[in-house]
């Protein structure tokens, strides 16, 4: 298994339960969360974006690491 998926420009707030904050930083927030369909945790990185630019195919993808219990 892969130590990083795919989660796409989608929210991830729609498919993981954001825990706690345990970063923050100029490009965004980091968050503990558990995945709502398999239960397991994550780490979720949320990029700030400017106030009304369109995510674009150059934009950097949301990805979650996977975080042993």
């Amino acid at each position: 298994m892969s130590l990083l998926r795919d989660v796409s420009l989608l929210d991830p707030r729609l498919r993981y339960e954001l825990i706690q904050r345990i970063g923050a930083g100029t490009y965004g927030d980091v968050y503990k969360a558990r995945d709502t369909q398999t239960a397991e945790l994550a780490a979720i990185k949320i990029i700030k974006l400017d106030p009304g630019k369109n995510p674009t195919p150059h934009t950097p993808r949301i990805t979650a690491p996977v975080v042993s219990t």
